[in-house]
């Protein structure tokens, strides 16, 4: 564990414990490091890098003084409790990683004041309730991993307002309702995964504008309806995964189109 001790290092300004074997909670003593610079529990925080250790206890709401905070990562511990609102009042960060741990309770909508955010990874852990339509706001948004949660509620519309995304992956939760159509709307998309859901309705047309997805993969869903012939735009596909759906129609023509494709896996139920 980290001893207390530490606390009284009162010049530190840099203190990494990456990739350790550390286990128990951060103690309060770290605070009074008044230097420090990279690590937690001072408003004078930039950097919290203490991954791939055996830290427990909860995500502290003090977390929300932090106000200079711009990488926050605590990926492959044993945290528990909320992800506290406090978290909202981290203006400035721009990395959010906590990963791997046993975060339960919701996504706070409070999320949306974290304007500078580039990536959020919550993936492998507790999490419940609604994807937060809030996290729309967030423009400068590069890559959302929600993954291998409990996540119920529709997708937000709202996400198609990631113009800047590149890469959401929210598979293996427990989504409903439709794959909103303006998903669309982010050009730069080349990783969309929303497999092991229970996503319905149909795939919709709006979809073949992401004419950089390298992969579509939406197995195990309730997908029902035809696949658009708009899926031709798909002109970087390696991997088209449909199957475990209710699709029905005909297979587009239109898929011949696509010379990089390597790999389909469809299984439509109702062929005509």
């Amino acid at each position: 564990m980290i001893p207390p001790k530490l606390g009284k290092l009162a010049m530190l300004t840099t203190f990494n414990l990456y990739n350790n074997k550390l286990h128990g909670a951060i103690p309060d003593e770290i605070g009074n490091m008044a230097s420090l610079e990279d690590l937690v529990g001072v408003k004078n925080l930039k950097t919290v890098r203490l991954d791939l250790n055996a830290i427990s206890g909860n995500i502290p709401v003090e977390i929300g003084e932090c106000l200079n905070l711009v990488v926050f990562g605590l990926a492959q511990n044993k945290l528990g409790g909320l992800l506290p609102k406090e978290i909202g009042k981290l203006s400035l960060m721009t990395d959010l990683i906590l990963w791997g741990n046993k975060l339960s309770g919701v996504i706070p909508p409070e999320i949306r004041n974290c304007t500078n955010l580039t990536i959020i990874v919550l993936y492998d852990n507790s999490l419940i309730g609604p994807i937060p339509a809030t996290i729309g706001n967030i423009k400068s948004l590069q890559r959302l991993y929600l993954y291998r949660n409990s996540l119920n509620g529709t997708i937000p519309w709202e996400i198609g307002n990631l113009s800047l995304a590149e890469e959401i992956d929210f598979l293996e939760n427990i989504l409903i309702g439709g794959i909103p159509k303006e998903l669309g709307n982010i050009p730069g998309l080349h990783l969309l995964y929303l497999f092991q859901n229970n996503l319905g309705g149909s795939l919709p047309k709006e979809i073949g504008k992401l004419s950089l997805v390298i992969e579509l993969i939406l197995w195990k869903n309730k997908l029902s309806s035809v696949i658009p012939p708009e899926i031709r735009n798909y002109t970087n596909l390696t991997m088209i995964a449909l199957n475990d759906n209710n699709l029905v129609g005909p297979i587009p023509a239109t898929i011949g189109n696509i010379k990089s494709l390597r790999k389909i896996y469809l299984h439509i139920k109702k062929y005509n």
